[in-house]
């Protein structure tokens, strides 16, 4: 019965459709993520276009007021990111997954996306910054929200 739905076709289409959905939310945990300064950036694998993403993501990092530390011991959040890159038909694939651990390995933020361009550079550069932005904004957006429960709260 199941080789049968993978030889029919519709389970694989199913599946990276429900992949994608999945891919493009973000989920934010709030535990610790407004405590994040020091980042750990795992390795990313896969050749000579995922050591420039990783390049690339580390500046960002930075950019983005995050200091990029060389060991996970010394980090207060691990960042773990999958990127596949791909061509067909004239087009030029990203396909990224980042997941962000704190020091409890407590994932507190997760995000991913697929993007297709002509321009391979320019799509590692934005998925990159994608990602190192979407942690900033997420940090940002909770550091708000505390501040904003902090004064609706009584003074003692």
């Amino acid at each position: 019965m199941t080789s049968r739905l993978f030889r029919s076709g519709i389970v694989l289409p199913i599946l990276a459709a429900l992949f994608l959905v999945i891919a493009a939310t973000a989920l934010v945990q709030e535990k610790d993520l407004d405590s994040i300064r020091t980042i750990y950036l795992t390795p990313i694998e896969g050749g000579t276009n995922s050591a420039r993403f990783q390049a690339v993501l580390k500046s960002e990092l930075v950019h983005n007021g995050f200091a990029v530390v060389p060991k996970a011991e010394k980090a207060d959040a691990v960042l773990t990111v999958e990127v596949t890159l791909s061509s067909g038909a004239g087009k030029n694939n990203v396909e990224t997954s980042a997941m962000l651990e704190n020091a409890a390995h407590s994932m507190i933020w997760s995000g991913g996306r697929t993007k297709s361009g002509d321009d391979l550079d320019k799509l590692v550069n934005a998925e990159a910054r994608n990602i190192a932005s979407a942690i900033r904004l997420a940090k940002d957006d909770l550091i708000t929200k505390n501040q904003e429960k902090d004064k609706k709260k009584p003074h003692q």
